[in-house]
């Protein structure tokens, strides 16, 4: 499995026209995008900390596909605390 942000972008192609829904844990709906002309689709999800399985599944007039998983561990992005310090006095 891989490691990503919890904020991340799940991207792959699907049939042109076709509207892309991409789930998390627990069947949760993370976005719903339509595949661009060549097919291509991102968007941004929100994972939970920990182990998420991310399915994808695209829709269309000629039918549904199967179901594409992928199980990743998403970690919180750093968070950068800066300290600022007042005038100097000697």
């Amino acid at each position: 499995s891989s490691t990503v942000p919890v904020s991340t972008v799940v991207s792959g192609t699907a049939t042109p026209g076709s509207t892309v829904n991409i789930q998390g844990n627990g069947n949760a709906q993370l976005c719903a995008v339509v595949a661009s002309f060549d097919g291509s689709f991102s968007c941004t999800v929100s994972l939970s900390p920990g182990s998420n399985t991310i399915t994808a599944v695209a829709s269309s007039i000629a039918g549904t596909s199967q179901p594409d998983r992928v199980t990743v561990t998403a970690v919180p992005s750093p968070t950068l605390v800066v300290a600022p310090t007042g005038p100097q006095t000697n």
